[in-house]
């Protein structure tokens, strides 16, 4: 279950705030509202979409090759996010 554990981790890491899982088969922004919230996520689709929603994109590029989790490459320029410094709370 990708959904519980990554509700697990962001507790462990002292992150108390109200998590919304979007279901794999929905957009992003049609379960939030993406207008002017930030999402940081690997699938540059996503970004896209998050974007033409009103939000604010960030490419999280967990492999720091530019490339995403579908083999796409970042041709638009989405500011790259190569760590989640886990320190931070």
């Amino acid at each position: 279950n990708e959904g519980e554990e990554k509700i697990r981790f962001l507790r462990e890491h002292g992150v108390k705030l109200e998590v919304i899982l979007a279901p794999y088969k929905l957009k992003k922004c049609e379960v939030v509202d993406a207008k002017n919230n930030i999402l940081i996520d690997d699938s540059l689709r996503n970004l896209y979409e998050w974007e033409q929603s009103g939000g604010y994109s960030m490419f999280f590029d967990r492999d720091e090759n530019n490339i995403d989790s579908w083999n796409q490459y970042n041709e638009r320029g989405y500011q790259r996010v190569l760590r989640i410094d886990e320190k931070r709370k």
